[in-house]
C-alpha cells in the first residue's frame, strides 16, 4: 500500500509540475525557458542538499536525497522545449 502511494503522488507531483512549466514556456521564449529549466534544476537540487529529516540517520538521508535528486533530474530533463 505505501509503494502505491509514494507512487501516486510522485506521479500526481509531476503532473502538476509539468503543467506550471508548460504555463511558464507559453509566457516566455525558448532561450528564457531553458534558463529557467537549469536554474530550477540547480535551486531544487540544492534545496535538497540542505534538507535534513528528523529522526533520520545519516544513511536514510542520504538515500533520501539521492531519490530526490534522480527524480528531479528525471523530471526536468523529460521537459523540452518545443
Amino acid at each position: 500500500m505505501d509503494g502505491n502511494y509514494n507512487a501516486a503522488w510522485q506521479l500526481a507531483m509531476e503532473l502538476i509540475l509539468r503543467q506550471v512549466i508548460a504555463d511558464n514556456y507559453h509566457s516566455a521564449n525558448k532561450e528564457q525557458f531553458q534558463t529557467q529549466l537549469d536554474g530550477l534544476l540547480s535551486d531544487t537540487v540544492t534545496a535538497i542538499t540542505n534538507v535534513q529529516f528528523a529522526g533520520a540517520t545519516a544513511a536514510e538521508n542520504e538515500v533520501v536525497k539521492q531519490t530526490a535528486t534522480e527524480i528531479v533530474h528525471k523530471l526536468i530533463g523529460s521537459i523540452q522545449p518545443a
